[in-house]
């Protein structure tokens, strides 16, 4: 998107991975903050498709709205929430909410056959994706080993040993252990004399 969208741009709330079993309900919230203008509107889209709502026949007759819904609320944000009912293997794929006057956010559905309940969505509320879980795994086992060191360099040396910080400013690309804005601490051993 253009700078003149400044600093509004689409959130999805959750995980960017969700997982829900096949037959359940799938909802997905994009929340735009309030900007200086109007927000405009919201369109969501699976891969490049754009996502209407479908009606299907036994659904028309009972009055219930139909499989894939999408509600749009305005108030101090502007929320879309796209709602599948009775997922199927075919609603399986990466799903974007694409405002007209912010920039876009997407999520991948993952839609299971079977039993998986530790990786699903219950009751609207997804639970923690594997990538978050192990980000933060590797965030741990660094701040570990980093505790040991430091607690190692002091027992042998009898001083403190350098702590170095990066500066704010600087930004990092992100990896799997190290999202991009993470402090990185470098720990510098003393060296022993020969």
């Amino acid at each position: 998107m253009t700078s003149c969208h400044g600093e509004l741009r689409a959130r999805i709330l959750g995980p960017s991975d969700i997982f829900v079993k096949s037959g359940s309900e799938i909802t997905m919230v994009c929340v735009i903050q309030q900007g200086p203008h109007e927000l405009g509107t919201v369109f969501w889209y699976k891969g490049n498709t754009l996502v209407e709502p479908v009606a299907q026949e036994n659904d028309i007759h009972s009055g219930d709205r139909g499989r894939i819904t999408i509600e749009t609320d305005w108030t101090d944000a502007l929320t879309s929430r796209l709602k599948i009912k009775r997922a199927v293997q075919g609603d399986t794929g990466n799903y974007t909410c694409v405002p007209t006057m912010a920039r876009s956010a997407s999520v991948c559905a993952h839609v299971i056959s079977g039993e998986h309940p530790a990786a699903m969505q219950h009751n609207g509320a997804a639970t923690v994706s594997r990538r978050a879980v192990w980000r933060s795994m590797c965030m741990l086992l660094l701040l570990h080993l980093a505790t040991q060191v430091l607690y190692l360099s002091l027992h042998r040396s009898g001083g403190p040993s350098i702590i170095l910080r990066r500066p704010s400013s600087h930004r990092l690309a992100g990896g799997p252990c190290t999202p991009g804005g993470t402090r990185i601490v470098a720990i510098v051993l003393p060296t022993q004399p020969s």
